[in-house]
């Protein structure tokens, strides 16, 4: 291998509620179409109930459409909420995050302890902003904050994380 396939790039960083904002609403897409997913079979399911009970169509409509609707506004009252609760659940040593890059893929490690692995063939795309770095994996996204690493770094490590996506088998 080569030089800058052995690189890694260590940082880390204190996560705040910004962090756990930007990350709920990178990954809003998805919570919105599972909301209103789900709301469109519940609107169904109450909608057919209520069909064969009245027999009007007028009102079975207007449940499924107020459920998809209420489900889909839920979804986007849930991403700040959420964020909020997650950054007041978390003690310290959970928001103190230690991170690792290289040709194996992207560790995540706690000031607790606690620490979780991601591999390069798990990864399907990412995306660079001037903030963070966000991962695509099957079941979500990883949000790693740059200001984790040293400044001179960020270019070299968005090249290096979309070299190693490239090459992934």
């Amino acid at each position: 291998m080569d030089e800058q396939s052995e690189r890694a790039f260590e940082g880390e960083a204190q996560l705040d509620v910004r962090d756990l904002l930007c990350s709920y609403l990178a990954s809003f897409p998805n919570r919105l179409r599972l909301y209103a997913g789900l709301g469109v079979i519940i609107g169904m399911l109450l909608g057919l109930s209520e069909f064969f009970v009245s027999y009007d169509v007028k009102s079975a409509l207007a449940t499924v459409i107020t459920l998809t609707l209420f489900m889909s506004f839920g979804a986007v009252l849930s991403v700040p909420l959420n964020a909020a609760i997650s950054a007041f659940r978390l003690d310290e040593n959970q928001k103190h995050c230690f991170y690792q890059i290289d040709s194996d893929g992207f560790r995540l490690r706690d000031a607790a302890g606690t620490s979780a692995g991601i591999n390069w063939h798990q990864v399907s795309g990412a995306k660079f902003t001037n903030s963070a770095i966000q991962l695509r994996i099957r079941n979500g996204m990883r949000w790693i904050p740059l200001r984790a690493f040293k400044e001179d770094e960020h270019s070299e490590l968005t090249d290096f994380i979309a070299r190693q996506i490239e090459l992934k088998p």
